[in-house]
């Protein structure tokens, strides 16, 4: 792959870069004030190692105007540091100082009165190592001895803590800014972000980072090859990184239209930061043994008015360009353009004011002789959002469509909750609590709460309303900050809730569209519907079929074959698809120009393809198309799933849509010819009917109802040839409504009737009424089920719900090994027998077959998404195909429900059970849960089916297991 020269350029510098943070990191700040040697010793311009750290950090000449003929003595002494520990006090007078490496400064005399001598000076303390030994020759002014110290620099890892937080105040905040934005700088190559507006963000980064590290003092030496590079790098980072700040303003977030009619203005930035570079480069060839250089950088150290000057200058050069910015941020019409200057804006004006107050106070009161500390909350809030640029500015920069500050703040803040940071409440009355039990510890619980009755009641209340309400509090930030988005969400939430209960296609259609609307308000959006055939072979002579609009808002939206590309790209994933038609990495991108054109006729910025469910693989539809929102913002990730879960209910929907038609069609069944009196018993509210005559099929006489649901009823029958009670289930004409359902039925009959195992209800004989209705004749199991008991009792023990669910898991393990799956796994399906010969699962006629006759078809019903919501698998409610784990995954539903008295996920809509499976069983609450348990049920309901048991009698196995290990 080539790579360009600027990204090559970029890297060469940000590599650079990260040496001289490691270098800082490791080499330099370790050994610096109070660490290392613990000493500071007077003319701290010139003393580099051996000087405090100043606040604001400049990488610049020395000022030699205040320090040239004074005397050398120690000025501070860290208290346990290694000077004090060799005795050296504050006033000593400094005689000589001899570097590890055996240089010798003589100081006796002081520093000398001359400029230049002062420099050499300097450039030897510059050259003594942070690290290593010193020996530092000192004379007690009071007792006039000398006497010769060695001192052995320690780093701050060596210290104790009465050091390391002193340390951390100094130097982490430097370190940490230098990181972050280093690492922005990188995240923006590793994106592959290009283009002059990137480089130039991305070297202003890196400028940033390196010149707010201040200078290496001596220790690139550690490194003798590159040391010189650094060093030069070091000295002209700063200078430097005005014009490039300058030119990233000028070229964001596109190059300034005030650039074409005033060229002059890129050198003028270049001359601007010349002056600083000259002393820059003067200086670094100076400290890398360039004499030549020493008339001038005196001149420059006697008059430290022309650095302060050339700052100045290159400054208001660059204040200057931010204010023209602001103005073509004021007049620019494009809104995603708008808020990456203010994603900009809002991260680089506080941390240049949180820059000012942290570095500015301490250096205010340096200057007045007293010394300020910050509170160390207030530096460390300070500190953080001087940060802020190092995430605004790749964000801005890298991100195609981003959020407005206003978003981001709100996502913000619902990550917060969502990772309960900001729900840290929670905790203060557990912590006053735990704190109140531990001043007492020597006092029994009865004492401690009689003394103090009201505070630990006010502390229970507390905890209670703290985890009682935390949703509710999430709810009323958004609703009192962030009102728009809350609506909107509300009432995409509510559109799922409503879908699968409209009845009429055409009504269905015209809500989705203008909740939609009304939601999102995109700039336009319509609904496609086809009969799409999920495959077709290379030169079929199939029909061409087309996906036709029939509904839109505020676009005129057209047919496009069923055959397209742009089809073919949305059944690969049910998510939504964004376009990107200009963005060569985007896979809409690659489409053919006809697809690229209707795209492009409609204004298309998000499709969310609509698939029937049941069926393997599962048919397109139809697509959802809204155009770019009017505010002009991207779709949240929010928005897309919501929008996602209104796509599968409509898929759902248009099931239930065609079911409650052909149940409309179908007239209720006129009795049987036989004379004997029926037993009508109604269906689930669609019109249709039951009749059941009081002999079915001359062999089963019908005694009593045992119970109705969607897809029939259920009699209690005595068999008239064998003289033994049955159960009956008679499926309801309306869903067999032809010759072939009939015959599928059938199939699935003959398949099922052949499961043998004491756990499973056996079926007898199976067969169809005059009306259209099927049957099937099961063993009757006098007994009740276990939802009944749940009822009753609420919760089971252990020991009850593992021998239960181990009996339940061996007759589903015999069916998977059939090559059927239940699929509808609950408490309602689970027969507990009153002889106690152990649990029996009944009802396998929603089950999925995997092996059928050949030639035959799909013995479920296409399209069709089958089970109880709160107990099937993520992949059974997306209505993809289900496998043995889809049964594991029930079966941990199942046992959660029997131990904790509660559904893991809720038993709400399709939507929010599969919204909370998607969060992740880690979301699952397990208080109250054996450790070892959970972790097996947790493993069961995992959202991705390879994650789980790989058997339902693998899945009873481990719950037995872990619950001997307690």
């Amino acid at each position: 792959m080539r790579v360009s020269s600027e990204r090559l350029l970029v890297g060469a510098v940000l590599a650079v870069s990260v040496v001289t943070l490691a270098l800082q990191a490791v080499v330099l700040r370790p050994y610096l004030w109070p660490a290392g040697a613990g000493l500071v010793v007077s003319g701290e311009a010139v003393m580099g190692v051996l000087a405090a750290p100043r606040p604001a950090a400049v990488i610049r000449p020395p000022d030699v105007t205040g320090v040239a003929g004074a005397p050398v003595t120690i000025s501070q002494v860290w208290p346990g540091g290694a000077a004090d520990r060799a005795g050296l006090r504050e006033g000593m007078h400094v005689r000589s100082i001899v570097g590890g490496r055996g240089d010798r400064l003589n100081v006796e005399q002081g520093l000398p009165a001359a400029a230049p001598d002062v420099l050499r000076v300097w450039r030897s303390i510059h050259r003594l190592m942070a690290s290593g030994a010193i020996t530092i020759e000192v004379t007690d002014r009071g007792s006039g001895d000398t006497r010769t110290v060695q001192i052995e620099q320690t780093g701050i890892w060596t210290a104790d803590a009465t050091t390391l937080g002193p340390w951390l105040r100094q130097h982490l905040g430097p370190l940490a800014q230098i990181t972050a934005f280093l690492g922005g700088a990188a995240t923006l190559l590793v994106l592959g972000a290009h283009g002059t507006t990137a480089t130039l963000m991305t070297l202003a980064l890196i400028a940033t980072a390196v010149a707010n590290g201040g200078p290496l003092l001596g220790a690139e030496a550690a490194l003798p090859f590159f040391g010189p590079l650094l060093l030069l790098f070091n000295w002209i980072v700063t200078p430097l990184s005005f014009p490039v700040i300058g030119l990233a303003v000028l070229y964001f977030p596109h190059k300034a239209e005030i650039l074409a009619r005033k060229p002059w203005i890129i050198p003028g930035l270049g001359l601007t930061a010349l002056p600083m570079l000259v002393i820059g480069a003067t200086t670094a060839a100076f400290l890398l043994g360039a004499d030549a250089m020493l008339p001038a950088l005196a001149w420059l150290s006697e008059r430290p008015w022309t650095f302060d000057a050339s700052f100045a200058l290159a400054l208001t050069a660059n204040v200057l360009i931010v204010i023209e910015g602001i103005g073509r941020y004021r007049r620019n019409p494009d809104a995603s353009e708008r808020r990456r200057i203010q994603i900009v804006v809002y991260t680089g004006v506080p941390a240049v004011f949180a820059y000012a107050l942290k570095t500015g106070i301490p250096l205010l009161g340096d200057l007045a002789g007293r010394p300020i500390d910050l509170p160390v909350l207030v530096e460390a809030v300070l500190q953080a959002i001087v940060l802020l640029p190092a995430f605004g500015l790749p964000y801005a920069v890298a991100v195609r469509h981003v959020f407005s500050p206003r978003t981001v703040l709100r996502r913000s803040l619902q990550y917060a909750f969502a990772k309960r940071t900001l729900t840290g409440l929670v905790a203060l009355p557990v912590i006053a609590l735990i704190a109140s039990l531990l001043q007492q510890r020597n006092q029994s619980l009865a004492m401690i709460v009689e003394g103090r009755p009201l505070f630990y009641l006010a502390c229970l209340v507390m905890l209670g309303a703290a985890v009682r309400y935390r949703d509710a509090a999430q709810r009323w930030l958004d609703l009192q900050f962030f009102r728009a988005e809350y609506d909107a969400r509300e009432i995409l939430v509510s559109l799922a809730g409503r879908v699968p209960y409209e009845s009429d296609p055409r009504e269905l259609v015209a809500m989705v569209v203008t909740q939609i609307d009304s939601a999102l308000h995109p700039e336009c959006v319509s609904v496609l519907a086809g009969e799409a055939p999920p495959h077709q072979a290379a030169g079929s002579s199939a029909q061409r079929g087309a996906f036709e609009p029939v509904g839109a808002v505020r676009v005129d939206a057209t047919a496009l074959p069923t055959d397209s590309a742009l089809f073919t790209l949305l059944r690969w994933s049910d998510r939504p698809l964004e376009v990107f038609l200009d963005d060569e990495q985007s896979p809409v991108a690659r489409l053919p120009q006809t697809d690229r054109i209707w795209l492009a006729s409609i204004d298309a910025a998000l499709l969310v393809p609509i698939f029937a469910g049941g069926s393997d693989p599962r048919p397109l539809v139809g697509v959802i198309t809204l155009g770019r929102k009017q505010s002009d913002e991207p779709y949240t990730a929010e928005d897309r799933d919501l929008l996602r879960g209104i796509a599968v209910q409509m898929g759902v929907a248009l099931d239930l849509s065609r079911l409650r038609k052909q149940a409309g069609e179908t007239l209720a069944p006129a009795g049987f010819q036989s004379a004997a009196p029926t037993r009508v018993v109604s269906g689930s509210g669609t019109g249709a009917a039951i009749g059941v005559g009081v002999v079915v099929d001359g062999k089963y006489r019908v005694d009593a109802t045992i119970g109705q649901g969607g897809m029939g009823a259920v009699f209690r029958a005595w068999d008239l040839r064998l003289e033994r009670a049955v159960a009956i289930k008679v499926v309801r004409a309306d869903l067999l409504g032809d010759p072939e359902s009939r015959a599928r039925f059938l199939r699935e009959a003959q398949i099922v009737a052949r499961l043998q195992h004491p756990a499973i209800v056996t079926v007898f004989d199976y067969g169809s009424l005059a009306d259209g209705a099927a049957f099937l004749v099961m063993e009757f199991v006098p007994g009740e089920d276990l939802r009944s008991v749940l009822r009753r009792e609420a919760r089971l023990s252990e020991e009850r719900t593992v021998g239960l669910l181990s009996g339940v898991a061996m007759g589903v393990d015999s069916a998977h090994k059939s090559g059927v799956f239940h699929r509808d796994l609950k408490p309602e399906n689970i027969l507990l027998p009153e002889s106690g010969t152990g649990p029996k699962v009944v009802d396998f006629g929603v089950a999925k077959l995997t092996t059928v006759a050949p030639n035959s078809e799909p013995l479920t019903v296409g399209g069709t998404i089958v089970g109880t919501p709160a107990y099937m698998a993520p992949e059974q409610l997306r209505g993809e195909a289900v496998d043995a784990r889809a049964d594991v995954f029930s079966l941990g539903v199942m046992a959660y429900e029997m131990l904790t008295g509660k559904l893991p996920y809720g038993g709400a809509s399709f939507l929010e059970i599969g919204m909370k499976q998607a969060a992740g069983e880690a979301q699952v609450d397990i208080e109250g849960l054996p450790r070892n348990v959970a972790a097996v049920i947790r493993r069961a309901i995992a959202y991705e089916k390879d994650a789980r048991p790989e058997s339902a009698v693998a899945f009873a196995e481990a719950l037995r297991d872990a619950g001997s290990k307690r």
